[in-house]
């Protein structure tokens, strides 16, 4: 009796079809693909027989599904056959049109999205606001992104109305879609990080893989390899995992293409292969084209040119009728007839690449920087230096579309090989005063535009740079460096002269420099053990010049690559058979660029010595312990200011918010006692650890360079206040970046960990130098001396010369 009525009572009705199909479309929204669509045959198995109505609407759910992971011929054939006329007037009608609009050629895709708007909008109130999405990204295929942004928004609106956030989210999308369409990569940054935290929120996977790859492109575009790596890798994973086939393609070629950028020709080469593999596949002729068109430069590269010259015909036949497409392939037989030595037909390739991309900048700029280089080649420099300056504006055109600073920041690691090629021109030409100035048309752009510095940088006129005069109001002897792959160099600037040297190249400078640093921060003393590092890189970076070098003169470094993280000081100088640091002999402070020392020169310094403290916070989190010989370092520095022109925050008011509100632009003096962060992914993200809660302890980087300073002088006492990762062009970027970019005169920062025992003497020494008249310069070195002179164990240079002093306006 039990077990019969158990099962009487476990029998269950059949669900409908209707929940079937809200319950499939739910999944495939989640990004279950391929789940979904095996699911949506079976159902339209199961009603092909008996329920025309439903075995149509499974039917298309499965056309969709195909559309979304790259099958769109699959998803055509299954979408064909002719509506029975009982259904003409059902949703189903309109979705397999739109459908057929999205899987089309542009003109099919065109007559296919009139006919849907003319179908009754009857039973399916998400159809409506999937016509203007539909209606939006066929404006963006006939690249018509004014109409395309209406439409987007439009569809924005009717989805946050209508609460269907599956539609939201595929409209934030496509705005990112259409500002990438435009070259517009800082503003579809944002847009995309926004979709793809709406994205994530409502767990539209499938979004999420496909918006990070967009994100990912930007990022690329924007010089930033690193982010568009991870996002790239990412993306492809998430791709493979959901099925998502023409993404995983697109994410394969996107990978290969960074590593083609970081010189790995074998691992992109790879990456391109397999992504062939897969388009063919899929029968997808635009990957194709582009995979082929990518192994065709590895192949040049290679100087395998009778490869190269296949790929690229068989890449063109495909894209016939894409006019980019076809530039592109121009530009790439353009570098094939050019490796063979035709350079007659090489330089009429270009030109015509030039002329056709008067819209697309990054092929303008690069086709121009080519043609200089076969003008190099030869031996016609004023026409190269005409095309080198052309290309030099073209630059300045695509920066100047930028809205923001760390993009900004990026951008310029992407040109930097044309920076690099013009130097190289016009060292050839011993052209040294303008090769300087090409370098110095690189530096700190973003910094020197945030100071509100206008910069000549549409051509290079030697006569209006004097960078003697410099040098000779500054007081200083001025070293100035470029790192290259093939030779870097030395400019050696004094009051009287400018000289150049040749140091080895970038790679035997990173590899020594890194090196060193490790010993810095290891157990032993690098004086004691005679660090061979040490000596090398004082006889690479500064013997060259130092017949230029009297002693206990001031120097100002201007680094550039990994010399930005190297202090100067630290260097071993063998003298008489005996080794000491370059410190006991000179002053040494950085700076950014040539531009900034010229106009720190004509601001005067503050006279009031009024002083913000802010320190010893309160613990956020365990994972920012609380620094023991804080009290004791505020309680060192606000001694030497007097104490009704001190202003104080500690402990637990020791917040963000009370700098932001201080009105920090009245200070002369502003000091931080606290754990710092530098973040290497996003620099203007790098912080002070202040109290607060979870959301509002940091005072980050992009907060500090909103608020305006006038300050003499910024210390940050903390470890990793200088920055964590270097831009090509700009240099160190973060915390000291920030405060200089605010408007500080100079800022103090470390370079590595600060120790919380041997600090509050150190900034005792060096304020006391401060208060008795010093130059902040002057008062840092006597610091660090008195360490470096002392018995204990803070003679180590890990202990006094993590601090370094940066040069601002």
């Amino acid at each position: 009796m039990c077990v019969v009525g158990f099962s009487a009572c476990s029998r269950q009705t059949q669900p409908s079809p209707q929940t079937v199909y809200e319950a499939l479309r739910l999944k495939f929204q989640h990004g279950e693909l391929i789940e979904a669509q095996a699911e949506a045959d079976r159902a339209y198995q199961d009603y092909a027989d008996h329920d025309l109505l439903w075995a149509w609407r499974f039917r298309v759910l499965q056309a969709e599904i195909l559309i979304w992971r790259g099958m769109n011929d699959k998803a055509l054939v299954l979408l064909d056959p002719e509506l029975p006329l009982s259904l003409s007037t059902d949703e189903v009608a309109v979705r397999r049109r739109l459908l057929q609009s999205t899987a089309s050629p542009y003109p099919e895709a065109k007559r296919f999205l009139d006919e849907a708007e003319h179908l009754p909008l009857t039973g399916d109130p998400r159809l409506p606001g999937e016509i203007v999405l539909m209606k939006g990204n066929l404006s963006l295929r006939n690249n018509d992104l004014v109409a395309a942004e209406n439409s987007f928004q439009e569809a924005i609106l009717i989805a946050h109305r209508e609460s269907q956030p599956f539609l939201e989210a595929r409209a934030l999308g496509s705005l990112g879609i259409a500002s990438m369409q435009g070259q517009h990569y800082g503003e579809a940054i944002d847009r995309d990080k926004a979709a793809l935290a709406f994205s994530e929120s409502i767990g539209a996977r499938a979004l999420v893989a496909k918006i990070m790859g967009n994100l990912g492109w930007c990022y690329y575009r924007m010089g930033d390899l690193d982010t568009a790596l991870k996002l790239f890798t990412d993306a492809e994973a998430l791709s493979a995992e959901l099925g998502l086939q023409k993404d995983q393609v697109r994410r394969l070629v996107n990978l290969g293409i960074i590593h083609w950028d970081k010189a790995e020709l074998e691992e992109a080469q790879n990456y391109y292969l397999r992504a062939l593999t897969m388009a063919k596949e899929l029968e997808d002729r635009q990957d194709r084209a582009m995979c082929l068109n990518n192994l065709a430069l590895i192949a040049i590269e290679k100087k395998q040119f009778d490869d190269a010259e296949l790929y690229n015909r068989e890449s063109l036949d495909l894209e016939r009728g894409n006019k980019d497409s076809e530039l592109y392939a121009l530009f790439t037989q353009a570098k094939i007839t050019e490796g063979r030595g035709e350079f007659e037909q090489a330089k009429t390739l270009l030109q015509q690449v030039i002329d056709g991309s008067s819209k697309n900048f990054s092929l303008r700029w690069i086709a121009q920087a080519r043609l200089a280089n076969i003008y190099t080649t030869l031996d016609q420099p004023l026409l190269a230096d005409q095309e080198f300056r052309k290309s030099l504006g073209t630059i300045n055109q695509t920066r100047a579309s930028l809205n923001r600073e760390d993009y900004k920041l990026t951008f310029l690691s992407s040109v930097i090989s044309f920076y690099d090629d013009y130097v190289s021109f016009l060292l050839s030409r011993k052209k040294v005063s303008e090769a300087l100035h090409v370098v110095e048309l690189n530096r700190a752009r973003t910094l020197t535009e945030g100071l509100g510095l206008k910069q000549n940088t549409d051509s290079v006129i030697s006569a209006e740079f004097r960078p003697e005069e410099i040098a000779k109001r500054t007081k200083t002897v001025i070293l100035s460096y470029r790192l290259s792959p093939g030779h870097s160099h030395l400019w050696a600037i004094t009051s009287s002269q400018t000289e150049m040297f040749e140091l080895p190249p970038q790679s035997e400078i990173d590899q020594t420099v890194h090196s060193y640093r490790a010993a810095l921060a290891g157990p032993r003393d690098v004086r004691e053990t005679s660090n061979p590092n040490g000596q090398k890189l004082y006889e690479m970076l500064v013997a060259p010049a130092q017949k230029f070098i009297p002693e206990n003169s001031h120097v100002i470094i201007i680094p550039d690559g990994s010399l930005y993280e190297l202090n100067f000081e630290t260097l071993l100088v063998r003298k008489a058979d005996q080794l000491h640091y370059w410190i006991e002999d000179v002053v040494v402070t950085n700076a950014s660029s040539l531009l900034l020392l010229e106009k720190a020169t004509s601001k005067e310094a503050t006279s009031t010595k009024n002083m913000l403290l802010i320190g010893d916070p309160v613990s956020p989190s365990p994972q920012y312990t609380t620094l023991p010989q804080a009290a004791s370092e505020i309680s060192q520095v606000k001694k030497y200011f007097p104490a009704d022109q001190v202003q104080i925050y500690e402990g637990k008011n020791a917040t963000a918010k009370a700098y932001l509100e201080s009105n920090p632009e009245r200070f002369s003096f502003i000091h931080f006692v606290a754990h710092g962060v530098a973040s290497r992914e996003s620099p203007l993200d790098s912080a002070v650890i202040l109290s607060g809660d979870e959301s509002s302890y940091k005072l980050y980087a992009r907060d500090i360079l909103a608020r305006r300073l006038q300050a003499n002088l910024v210390t940050i006492s903390s470890c990793e206040g200088a920055g964590g990762r270097t831009y090509a062009g700009e240099g160190l970027v973060g915390l000291s970046w920030a405060f200089l970019y605010a408007g500080a005169h100079q800022v103090i920062a470390a370079l590595w960990e600060v120790n919380d025992a041997a600090t509050p003497e150190f900034m005792h020494q060096f304020y006391a130098g401060i208060s008795a008249g010093s130059d902040p310069a002057v008062a840092l070195r006597a610091a660090k001396l008195s360490m470096l002179n002392s018995d204990g164990i803070y003679r180590k240079p890990f202990y006094w010369a993590p601090f370094q002093l940066y040069q601002g306006l």
